[in-house]
């Protein structure tokens, strides 16, 4: 058994695109909230790496300034300036030098000369770069100083010596903040830290750069948006390396700035767990999209089955084979489907059996209606026959109206038989036709000799206006004559005593389209809108008007229409209500050889 598992697969195909799009929007939701706690945990590390520096650096400001301060206010220090007693000086301040941790201690007397100068080992091995430090700072204001160190950052402090409310001297302190200092705060992070005052850089140093000796080097750009920087972060590149930098202002005792501290942190871990964090997402929502399909063809296999089975049982119903039943392989909606359609093709069993019955009861009936039509349409025509022959003698008028009358009635009733015959065989199909060349022109002149009889008994006219060279019409003659009739009969009914019908050929071509129309028109009462919608409809004919005798069945409108349409044609209405009826009929020109 050969099943076709299109369903099935349209079934595991949507599933999988609906499971990957859903994965898709939770991957993207998720490493969206994850990339953003990632950022802020960067973030959150920049702005503890720049506290804890700003705040440390505060502190040894704020201790140098103390301690500068203290050792100016000494009891004794002023007169002992004052004084030039260098001795004195020294054992007063070495002990405040020796537990204090600073690098540098020295104290100026008036006009600046030097009475005492303390210094660690790290700073004495400074040679000259030591006394540049202490110049500088000589040069600084009261408060503190930030100055650039060949491995790091001095800071000093000074405080002026009072004697009786005079200024007898001032007192420095400073401390050598290396490398060391940084990486101890940063924990192994890489970071940088930099001092910028007045658009220059005056101290900075890496941590984790591995053989980095040279100075830190910011470009001007960098340097220009340091105030920028203030209160928030960017990334900034730096020496062809990406960081998140952040800058605080640093100031003086005054509160005045006196530089900027920038601090930044390397992105690179930031970057590598971002993607990290991506590729284990994908594989993460890969191996579900995979596994959930895997699981789809799985539980889903019975089922494609049994709607392949049932795809199967419509192909055998649809060419009639109603006998054999489908299996029930689920128990689920799908089998629950599948028994409803054995029961409904044991059901359409039954019942075709049944039309069958009646179908052959049908064309039993339209066989004896054939024939009966047939046996009497014989006798009638030569009784019609036999009254033209009597009307063509030498006979009072008034038996001549009677026999015309007579044949009037013979001629309707022919119609009618006509038509009888022609809706019997279009309903016991098939309805074909012996197409042939048809001159329309001379089977509008033919039908119009045939309703002439019709047409004189209420004075009516009949007009023609036919086309010359009119192409040859490929139709079933004997059809086309039966349509042509049902319109002329129909519109002589409709037309008023003494009134006009008027019978129009017609050629056109649009482009390559070719076409013949014929137009009957009368000047009767027309159609109103309420009746054009029925106008087609079997059995179904207007309220009867005029002096014809007889009943009208409301065939002739339809079977004309049947007829166009086997032709390949239209048939429509085109008059004006009060006016009078115009049908139009519109026949394709068939070239030779198609």
């Amino acid at each position: 058994m050969d099943f076709q598992h299109k369903v099935g697969f349209k079934i595991i195909l949507i599933f999988l695109f609906s499971l990957v799009l859903a994965l898709s929007a939770v991957l993207v939701v998720a490493e969206s909230l994850i990339s953003q706690q990632v950022h802020k945990r960067h973030q959150k590390r920049l702005d503890t790496l720049t506290e804890k520096v700003f705040f440390s650096l505060e502190k040894q400001k704020d201790q140098i300034r103390l301690l500068a301060t203290a050792v100016a206010n000494f009891g004794r220090m002023g007169p002992l300036v004052a004084g030039g007693d260098q001795g004195n000086i020294r054992n007063l301040v070495d002990p405040v030098f020796q537990e204090s941790g600073l690098d540098v201690l020295f104290v100026l007397g008036q006009k600046g000369r030097e009475l005492v100068r303390l210094q660690s080992d790290q700073f004495r091995e400074l040679g000259p770069g030591g006394s540049s430090l202490i110049k500088k700072a000589i040069l600084g204001i009261y408060g503190v100083r930030l100055s650039k160190w060949e491995h790091g950052i001095f800071v000093s402090g000074s405080s002026p010596i009072y004697n009786e409310q005079e200024i007898t001297g001032r007192v420095y302190a400073g401390v050598l903040l290396n490398k060391s200092y940084l990486d101890t705060l940063a924990k192994g992070m890489d970071s940088f830290m930099a001092i910028v005052r007045e658009g220059n850089v005056i101290a900075a140093t890496f941590t984790k750069q591995e053989g980095k000796e040279d100075e830190l080097e910011f470009s001007e750009e960098v340097l220009h948006d340091i105030k920028a920087l203030v209160g928030q972060s960017l990334p900034v590149v730096v020496e062809e390396k990406l960081y998140t930098m952040k800058s605080l202002p640093l100031r003086d005792r005054a509160s005045n700035i006196i530089g900027y501290l920038v601090i930044g942190l390397s992105r690179g871990e930031l970057n590598q767990t971002v993607s990290s964090l991506r590729w284990t997402i994908l594989g993460a929502g890969g191996g579900g999209a995979l596994l959930g399909g895997l699981l789809m063809i799985f539980l889903t296999s019975r089922m494609r089955r049994q709607i392949a089975l049932l795809s199967i049982g419509t192909e055998r119903v649809t060419s009639g084979n109603l006998t054999e039943t489908i299996p029930e392989i689920t128990k689920d909606e799908l089998g629950v489907l599948a028994r409803s359609f054995n029961q409904m093709a044991l059901t359409l069993e039954e019942r075709d059996q049944v039309l069958k019955e009646e179908k052959e009861k049908i064309l039993a009936n339209v066989d004896f209606l054939s024939m009966m039509v047939h046996d009497i349409k014989a006798p009638m025509a030569g009784l019609s026959l036999m009254i033209e022959t009597l009307l063509e003698e030498n006979l009072s008028r008034e038996v001549k109206q009677r026999l015309a009358g007579m044949g009037e009635s013979i001629e309707e009733i022919l119609g009618h038989l006509y038509n009888v015959l022609t809706i019997s065989k279009i309903e016991k199909g098939p309805f074909t036709l012996h197409l042939e060349p048809v001159d329309l022109n001379a089977s509008v002149a033919f039908v119009r000799s045939q309703c002439q009889v019709v047409a004189d008994r209420k004075e009516i006219r009949i007009l023609e206006d036919l086309a010359p060279d009119l192409p040859a019409l490929r139709a079933d003659e004997f059809y086309l004559e039966r349509l042509i009739y049902n319109l002329l009969i129909n519109a002589i009914h409709w037309a008023p005593q003494v009134g006009c019908i008027t019978l129009k050929t017609a050629h056109q071509q649009e482009g390559e389209s070719r076409t013949i129309t014929l137009e009957v028109a009368d000047n009767g009462p027309g159609i109103s809108p309420e009746q054009k919608p029925h106008l087609f409809k079997k059995y179904i004919s207007r309220p009867e008007k005029g002096d014809l005798p007889g009943t009208h069945s409301g065939l002739g409108l339809h079977i004309s229409q049947s007829i166009i349409q086997a032709l390949g044609g239209t048939l429509l209405e085109a008059g004006i209500p009060g006016v009078g009826a115009r049908f139009i009929c519109t026949f394709p020109v068939v070239e030779k050889g198609v």
